[in-house]
């Protein structure tokens, strides 16, 4: 046989083989999204053009369409991706990863458009429209349409690694919405010896926490035109107003009540945009129901938190849970308590500590 000919067979062999495995792949693939499509019917319409993937470890499903069946949103996607290692990933995705769940796995939403109009803004952490240029509105996008916007276009993804010879899970999660704010977190978890074990065990003990959130500057200058503009104001007078509202108001609007240090840092933020970074590592053992037991300058200590803005460090990390008028919250910020929240009993919680830590707890 001559070597042409051989070489042919070798590649129709190839071909027929990796024809093979893709279609079994995708066969396997599409009876599980079909399974899911059905499961979810009596809430939502799921749609899709194709299935595709890549050997490497990569399927992907093409565009995708959503709407729920008690509305009238339409949510598109044009590629969604779920990637792990090489062939046998996909081979155990086919399956349902009936055996054990992947160490690695990574899942990508792109060319995501959600329409303003719709009931799925807050599922967004978008706020209503009637809440217009306050504070809440200003910091979740409340006034889009005003600035010429249909709809939200982003792109998210999401990923872990677990490391079973450490014990320790890595995650990472993302999304950028086009054009308005970007966000990025890394997190690491220890005491973890496999995922399957996460759903019985206690809460596992975070490490380490790495957050940025990026406020687009184009953006953020052209909603503070537009709303001061509305009030006849200039653009720095209606941001000073911002600030100037009683305690109770910060406490509805962000959960708490930012010291001046936090304050300025938000100030900032809202009138210039940029990148607020926020970096976390817990003192050892610490359970996150325990913190409800600090006061705030101690909790931000046992958390080893440092928040900078745009580069620069903000020194002045304190905050209250006390709302109350201007007054309550000069005290609030000077770190005065009234005496009833002072009387109220604390439930105390008790954790080891090793010797080098000793110094975050000492005279607390």
């Amino acid at each position: 046989m001559k070597l042409k000919n051989i070489l042919l067979l070798l590649i129709l062999a190839g071909a027929t083989v990796y024809g093979g495995i893709k279609g079994y792949i995708h066969h396997q693939a599409g009876a599980r999204l079909d399974e899911l499509v059905r499961i979810a019917a009596p809430f939502v319409r799921i749609e899709y053009d194709g299935i595709s993937s890549r050997l490497e470890g990569v399927l992907a499903v093409d565009g995708v369409r959503l709407s729920p069946t008690d509305g009238y949103d339409l949510v598109t996607l044009r590629r969604v991706e779920i990637e792990g290692d090489g062939l046998g990933f996909l081979f155990d995705l086919g399956e349902g990863f009936a055996r054990q769940p992947p160490t690695r796995l990574k899942a990508r939403l792109l060319g995501m458009e959600v329409p303003l109009a719709g009931t799925l803004r807050p599922s967004l952490g978008m706020a209503g429209e009637d809440a217009g240029c306050t504070l809440a509105g200003v910091l979740r996008h409340a006034d889009l349409k005003a600035l010429g916007h249909t709809l939200i276009d982003l792109d998210a993804d999401a990923e872990y690694l677990l490391d079973t010879m450490a014990g320790e899970l890595s995650l990472r999660l993302g999304y950028r919405m086009h054009g308005l704010q970007s966000l990025s977190a890394e997190i690491l978890v220890g005491g973890v010896g496999e995922l399957t074990a996460l759903a019985t065990s206690e809460v596992p003990e975070v490490r380490r926490v790495d957050i940025r959130y990026t406020l687009e500057p184009e953006y953020i200058k052209a909603l503070i035109g537009h709303c001061a503009g509305q009030g006849g104001v200039a653009p720095q007078h209606f941001v000073n107003g911002l600030f100037q509202q009683e305690s109770g108001h910060y406490l509805r609007t962000l959960g708490i009540v930012p010291g001046p240090g936090l304050m300025e840092a938000l100030k900032e933020l809202v009138t210039q945009g940029g990148e607020v970074r926020l970096r976390a590592e817990p003192a050892p053992g610490l359970k996150p129901q325990a913190l409800q037991g600090y006061r705030p300058e101690d909790a931000v200590r046992m958390l080893g938190l440092s928040v900078s803005v745009n580069e620069r460090p903000v020194t002045d990390l304190s905050y209250s849970h006390q709302g109350g008028g201007r007054g309550a919250a000069a005290r609030a910020e000077a770190g005065a308590a009234p005496e009833e929240a002072a009387r109220r009993p604390q439930r105390q919680y008790y954790a080891p500590v090793g010797l080098d830590q000793l110094e975050r707890y000492l005279g607390r």
